[in-house]
Formats: structure tokens, C-alpha cells, sequence
């Protein structure tokens, strides 16, 4: 091989180790709302979602492609054959905001309502 072949294959595998790099990867775990809220996200796909009272509001199946969470089912909408709900969602100094893009389920917009950030669990608030 000579010399700007090597360069030219060398360049391009820094390229796209960069672009892998800059792509975020959606955090799983356990997340809060100041008022106690609870959402978790678990690696294998799944979410639930708790009130402040213990009470469980929302469960299913997510998927994450890019910047979009889409909860593909849910035990609550699911009933009234509401679809899924389609979020932006950033996440930066462990908090996790989701902006609307699609979703037909009026309890669940509220939860997920930029109005609304999540905290990675447990909840600190910064004095």
C-alpha cells in the first residue's frame, strides 16, 4: 500500500469513530421529578412510570433511535388504542428533558413535558 492510501484509511476510521462519538447515548436507570415522580428506563427496552404517591401510571416498551424515544406501548393508553408517543429527549449534568413530537395519550404529554425534567434518582437539589 502506499503512503496516502494508508492515510486516506486512517482518516476515514477517525471520521467515523468521531460521528459515533457525537451520537448520545439514552440514558437508562432511575430518574425523578423535584415533585417525586418516578421514571425508569430499563436497558432491556422497558419503562415505568410512578407518581409521587407510589402509584403506578404508565408501563410499557420503549425504543430510542437517535434524539427519539418512542414508547411503543403503554397499559394506560393501550387500552383506548392511543398509539405510541414519539419525544425528543435531551439529557445533560444528569437531568433528562423530553420535548413532544406525536403523542395521542393526554395522560401521558403531561409526565412527559419539558415543563417537567427528570433527575437522575436519587433527586439532589442543587442550594
Amino acid at each position: 500500500m502506499n503512503k496516502s492510501r494508508i492515510i486516506t484509511i486512517v482518516l476515514g476510521m477517525l471520521l467515523l469513530l468521531s460521528l459515533c462519538a457525537c451520537s448520545p447515548r439514552f440514558p437508562t436507570g432511575a430518574f425523578e421529578t423535584a415533585a417525586g415522580t418516578m421514571l425508569e428506563f430499563k436497558e432491556d427496552g422497558t419503562y415505568k412510570l410512578t407518581s409521587a404517591f407510589g402509584k403506578l401510571s404508565h408501563q410499557g416498551i420503549y425504543s430510542v433511535e437517535g434524539d427519539l424515544l418512542t414508547l411503543m406501548t403503554d397499559t394506560n393508553c393501550d387500552q383506548y388504542n392511543l398509539g405510541k408517543g414519539v419525544y425528543n429527549w435531551t439529557y445533560e449534568d444528569d437531568k433528562l428533558v423530553f420535548h413532544l413530537v406525536e403523542d395521542n395519550c393526554k395522560s401521558r404529554t403531561p409526565l412527559f413535558d419539558a415543563k417537567v425534567p427528570y433527575y437522575k434518582y436519587p433527586y439532589v437539589p442543587k442550594r
